[in-house]
């Protein structure tokens, strides 16, 4: 039995102060007459579903700050803010092997790491080689983490936004397309959370430090 191609659409929706814009995906017969085609920023599409295999869409670098002691990894923890309740999705990883880290994704975040499956922040966190499993972190898996925690990259963040979203003059909404290393900025004026600027991903520092000693960006 046939099926109709999957048509991808975006409306708008609001979390807190931030504008997000939402993916909704569905069924209809023809959809313009070709199946729908899934585009990563560097141009590569792939059909049904597929990813085209190409070079990494994201590779961060940065010095480790000190000495942990410990075989430690990097791993990005998502903050998915949009529904309720908040929670964290830990998705790309890569060991420590020397005073500097390089940490390299060549896919599309999870959707489940995504608010509303349009926009994704990550936080850069160095951690103990221990038990920590991709996917969203429950209760034990987050207690596990702030336990294992060796320090993070205080002022940074990794976003991630899906191609083709609205611009708008939100530090958000400005970002380019696909994956951004960005810096945390003052509150605008009357604001509460932290803005983000686009900065360059081979420097991104690692200061050593437990999970609340770490000042990560205060986007949402």
């Amino acid at each position: 039995m046939a099926t109709g191609a999957k048509c991808w659409s975006v409306n708008e929706a609001v979390v807190g102060s931030v504008r997000l814009w939402v993916l909704t995906v569905g069924l209809a017969m023809g959809c313009g007459g070709a199946a729908a085609e899934r585009a990563d920023p560097s141009g590569d599409t792939a059909a049904n579903g597929q990813e085209a295999q190409s070079a990494p869409l994201l590779t961060l670098s940065g010095p480790i700050e000190g000495d942990p002691r410990t075989p430690t990894e990097v791993v990005l923890v998502w903050e998915v803010s949009a529904g309720n309740p908040d929670y964290a999705f830990l998705w790309g990883r890569s060991e420590v092997t020397s005073e500097r880290y390089t940490l390299s994704v060549s896919d599309w975040p999870d959707f489940a790491a995504l608010n509303n499956g349009t926009i994704g922040v990550a936080h850069v966190v160095l951690v103990k080689v221990d038990r920590l499993n991709d996917g969203q972190l429950g209760q034990e898996q987050l207690r596990l983490l702030r336990e294992v925690t060796r320090g993070g990259a205080e002022g940074w963040a990794v976003v991630f936004k899906v191609p083709g979203l609205p611009r708008d003059d939100s530090s958000l909404g400005s970002l380019p397309d696909g994956y951004t290393c960005a810096r945390g900025t003052e509150p605008a004026a009357g604001g509460t959370f932290d803005g983000f600027e686009a900065a360059d991903c081979g420097e991104v520092p690692i200061r050593l430090g437990a999970f609340d000693e770490i000042e990560f960006v205060n986007w949402t």
